[in-house]
């Protein structure tokens, strides 16, 4: 799968891997080209964003734009990033705004993964609108979040914890 000139990790654990593997494959076959963006980071890595946006931006503006070292879902290899090539290329200005993310809100839960940040769930998720982070939590589970437009927060309100991603295909 293509990776952002700007990407320092394009690594996921592996079912997420191979589950995005399959998405950009389906995707591509369908012409749409999509790009990862971010995939994991380490503490420090997470540190050093963190640290980057608290300089450029006020403190309220930063926490609500980046996750707190530790709190980060890239850290845990199941977070990414996308994008798409017509991003890259000046095409468009935000993945938001491309034909792939529409793609992907309909059909990454058949390979497992969620858009994790919706702009009308902020309240729940505590984190504004960012159409780029999808989320892999296993095909059972993004199924049913996507039936339900549940936010993982609220499938695991409502269903529990989710179980080892291993056991969720």
């Amino acid at each position: 799968m293509p990776v952002a000139p700007d990407c320092d990790n394009p690594s996921l654990r592996k079912e997420a891997a191979d589950a995005l593997t399959q998405m950009y494959k389906d995707a591509k076959d369908l012409g749409y080209n999509l790009v990862v963006n971010s995939a994991y980071r380490s503490y420090s890595a997470q540190k050093k964003t963190y640290d980057d946006y608290f300089k450029k931006y006020d403190e309220v503006t930063a926490a609500s734009l980046v996750a707190e070292p530790g709190a980060s879902e890239h850290q845990t290899g199941l977070g990414v990033d996308l994008t798409s090539q017509s991003v890259i290329s000046g095409e468009r200005l935000v993945f938001g705004d491309t034909d792939e993310y529409k793609w992907c809100v309909k059909n990454s839960y058949k390979y497992g993964f969620i858009l994790r940040f919706e702009e009308d769930k902020a309240d729940i998720t505590g984190i504004g609108k960012e159409p780029w982070h999808f989320r892999y939590v296993g095909k059972d589970a993004a199924q049913k979040i996507f039936q339900n437009k549940w936010t993982l927060e609220e499938y695991c309100l409502y269903e529990g914890i989710i179980p080892s991603i291993k056991e969720n295909q």
